[in-house]
């Protein structure tokens, strides 16, 4: 791996920026690891909006809007 190419293979997390010094771009194995990461950030979004909506609830005329438009 090229020094110049490295910041291609940064990946930031919420608790810094980890380094795959394995991986080069253009490797077959990548999708499978893009496919994971990609699911891991859709999953911790989704449990974060979760926990968001739980601190605040809709209002009831939003709930009764949801509900008209369920059924």
């Amino acid at each position: 791996m090229q020094f110049a190419e490295l910041w291609q293979q940064l990946f930031v997390w919420g608790d810094g920026v980890r380094i795959d010094y394995r991986a080069v771009f253009g490797s077959a194995h990548l999708v499978g690891l893009f496919q994971r990461i990609t699911t891991f950030i859709l999953a911790v979004a989704t449990a974060r909006i979760h926990a968001y909506d739980a601190v605040h609830p809709y209002s009831e005329a939003h709930l009764a809007w949801l509900t008209e438009r369920a059924g």
